[in-house]
């Protein structure tokens, strides 16, 4: 008698085939969304380089401006100096108070000029002692044209002229020339300075601009890498659970056959 016990046995569904340990795939999706977010960090830290840098850019116009400003008062106190020294002479040769408003007003401008001059250079204390020795010499030939005056209108051309024949005045102005010159050469050393820092400042952040945009694509690319991975993992996985349910539906038909 042939054995038909296969046919009496139980027809549930066949146990599943064992899952293989999805751990060791698990982690490309992990490394990818953890290279992404490195690479989202640099670019946050790449428009603060950028941000920095323009800041710079501004830094480096204002003191453009600072030095402009700076020797633009320089040479209008000089001028005004010489303005005054022209009415001065005027006056002296024709005694004709016509010639005298550009000393007037010269008297008035020039304290203010370097007082502007001092408030834009007080960070320097080369330029401070510069302004204590340009005030000083200011004063002293200031107060040189106004003796000369004087002398013209109150005791006549003998007088004055044994007064000018001491060169006090020329010496002054010879020294106070000096003076304001130093102090143009100092701005402008001093712009030259800051220019040489603020290009190589710059060069340096367009180095590490570039490594940080080459690091950042190097690590967008691994990201993707991994995260590509990480699809072909769950590619992987979803035909493998699909062939597992086409067997075990082939073995449930082969039992109940």
């Amino acid at each position: 008698m042939s054995d038909l016990s296969y046919k009496t046995q139980p027809t549930g569904a066949a146990d599943p085939l064992p899952e293989r340990p999805a751990t060791t795939f698990d982690r490309f999706g992990a490394f990818g969304i953890a290279v992404l977010v490195l690479a989202a960090v640099l670019n946050i830290a790449t428009l603060y380089m950028a941000q920095a840098g323009f800041q710079a850019v501004g830094d480096a116009e204002s003191w453009v401006r600072h030095t402009q400003d700076a020797e633009n008062l320089i040479e209008r106190i000089y001028r005004r100096l010489v303005d005054a020294e022209t009415g001065q002479r005027g006056f002296l040769l024709t005694l004709d108070a016509v010639y005298l408003p550009p000393y007037v007003e010269a008297r008035v401008a020039i304290p203010k000029d370097l007082a502007a001059l001092g408030a834009l250079t007080q960070d320097n204390p080369v330029q401070v002692a510069q302004i204590a020795t340009v005030q000083k010499l200011l004063d002293t030939r200031l107060a040189e044209m106004e003796a000369s005056i004087t002398l013209k209108r109150e005791r006549g051309d003998e007088a004055l002229r044994e007064y000018l024949k001491s060169h006090r005045g020329m010496m002054t102005m010879t020294a106070l020339r000096l003076a304001l010159d130093g102090m143009a050469a100092e701005e402008e050393s001093q712009y030259e300075r800051r220019i040489r820092v603020f290009a190589d400042n710059q060069n340096v952040v367009r180095l590490v601009f570039l490594v940080v945009v080459g690091l950042n694509l190097f690590l967008i690319t691994l990201g993707g890498i991994f995260l590509g991975k990480e699809a072909q993992r769950r590619r992987g996985e979803a035909a493998e659970a699909r062939e597992r349910n086409r067997q075990l539906a082939h073995a449930g038909k082969e039992r109940t056959a």
